[in-house]
């Protein structure tokens, strides 16, 4: 049987990291989202192929898109987790002082019977 691994990253289309043109995170629950639709399509093609992923969520997706995560889960996948916005290396070590409880709360919510590691 031919193996290989595959990982989604669950963003959205103005996650555009590094380029100097995303909008801040303040302004993303403004934004189309196109996450949803996206990502459900991807869900059934690795259902079709009988595939599973790794699937990267942006914390914020998380918080705005839990049943994402519970579908996923529902169908098999390893959920993982980027940090909350994704961002250049600068911010993302000036908000490490979060501690990780808090940075992935949000994941324990809809994963309770798993562990966070």
């Amino acid at each position: 049987m031919l193996q290989s691994i595959f990982s989604i990253d669950v963003e959205d289309w103005f996650n555009l990291s590094g380029t100097g043109l995303e909008p801040p995170p303040s302004q993303w629950d403004q934004i189309e989202s196109r996450v949803e639709r996206n990502f459900r399509g991807l869900l059934e093609l690795l259902a079709d192929g009988g595939a599973t992923a790794t699937c990267f969520f942006l914390g914020y997706f998380t918080r705005r898109f839990p049943h994402l995560v519970r579908e996923a889960v529902a169908a098999g996948h390893e959920i993982a987790s980027h940090d909350g916005t994704r961002g250049k290396i600068e911010r993302i070590l000036r908000d490490f002082a979060v501690s990780s409880f808090e940075r992935y709360a949000c994941f324990e919510k809809y994963l309770p019977s798993r562990t966070i590691q």
